[in-house]
């Protein structure tokens, strides 16, 4: 049951105006629709993080913040990193240059903890998922595109049933919009190709993915994501491990690039030192690509994306350039229509006969 001071009493409700509240001052509507996850359907909501800090602050009693609502930002790409197959990353052709196919460079580096014999972990650079088939899996009959992405998770033991939910309508959500296909397993061998594994390994403290790739496992930690409110966030948090960075760290968010940008103004001062990382320009992230042949989803520089499920919101951290689009960032809500191209591109979803 809701916290005291939480529930709304309706008796107390006034039946005529007075000064201090006049007759138009609120008007009350009860839903009357259908549930989804014994709650509202999400896509009624239209949520932003910064919606979401204002709620959870209200039911939890103090104020919560970025702190709370984003990534576990101590969960950072660990580093030294091997050198990967064909020497650094970095010595590639850099932004929208890049090829995306073969091989998935045109974004970050592709990393996951390989399983050794003896059960312990280690990290190391893997590769984008290769598993690719002519035919969807079951349940999907969309038929959009030629080929289709499948990647294996499986549920860490006892997931409960919201989280499970939630997360399987987040995956549904790059299914619908593009050729990536989460498919669940009830193991995985993390000695092998491996897959993610998804569960509160935080016992509910951030919402974060640990990971990116083929190769070994890939954690998924739902955290505070633990109901269909969050399906946003964990689509976000999918967008990690399929390779997405946060456009906060396109290297033109707040440097100019080739003539592009910056479209954020920074206030350093106002960011925590663990959480600096999180704004500072990733050189490799994702804006674009060069030609990769006949059916290429996409190619040339991708226009910087305030409305990317992958942004943070604006606030007392960055302002956006122009400031009118400050409400655009921090969308939880649905996919934007360049991540579902930057998708495309980095997969080569090729459109099928239904395209």
């Amino acid at each position: 049951s809701p916290r005291p001071g939480l529930r709304f009493d309706a008796g107390s409700a006034l039946v005529a105006p007075t000064e201090d509240c006049p007759q138009d001052a609120m008007e009350v509507y009860r839903y009357a629709g259908h549930y989804e996850g014994c709650t509202t359907p999400p896509t009624l909501w239209g949520f932003g993080l910064i919606d979401l800090e204002y709620v959870d602050s209200i039911v939890a009693g103090r104020m919560i913040g970025n702190v709370d609502e984003l990534d576990d930002p101590k969960r950072r790409d660990p580093l030294p990193l091997p050198v990967p197959p064909g020497g650094s990353h970095m010595e590639q052709k850099v932004n929208w240059h890049r090829n995306c196919w073969p091989g998935g460079t045109c974004g970050v580096a592709w990393w996951s903890w390989k399983q050794r014999s003896d059960g312990t972990f280690f990290q190391q650079y893997s590769q984008q998922y290769s598993d690719r088939r002519n035919y969807a899996p079951a349940g999907v009959t969309h038929g959009l595109f030629q080929e289709y992405v499948w990647i294996p998770y499986q549920f860490d033991a006892g997931t409960n049933a919201d989280r499970i939910n939630a997360f399987k309508a987040a995956a549904d959500m790059w299914r619908l919009k593009t050729c990536i296909n989460l498919v669940e397993k009830e193991s995985l061998d993390f000695t092998g190709k491996g897959g993610l594994l998804v569960g509160d390994f935080s016992n509910g403290v951030s919402c974060s993915a640990w990971g990116r790739g083929e190769g070994g496992k890939v954690e998924i930690n739902l955290g505070w994501c633990n109901s269909m409110r969050s399906k946003g966030n964990m689509a976000h948090e999918i967008g990690h491990a399929l390779g997405m960075q946060h456009t906060q760290k396109r290297p033109d968010a707040t440097e100019t690039v080739e003539g592009h940008g910056p479209y954020l103004q920074m206030h350093w001062e106002n960011i925590e030192k663990d959480w600096v990382p999180q704004y500072k320009p990733e050189k490799d992230s994702y804006t674009g690509s060069a030609h990769d042949g006949p059916g290429d989803p996409y190619s040339g520089y991708a226009p910087y994306d305030f409305g990317s499920i992958m942004h943070y919101p604006a606030g007392s951290k960055f302002s956006t350039i122009p400031a009118s689009k400050n409400l655009e960032t921090g969308n939880r809500q649905e996919l934007s229509p360049w991540d579902i191209k930057q998708v495309l591109d980095m997969y080569h979803c090729k459109s099928g006969n239904g395209g």
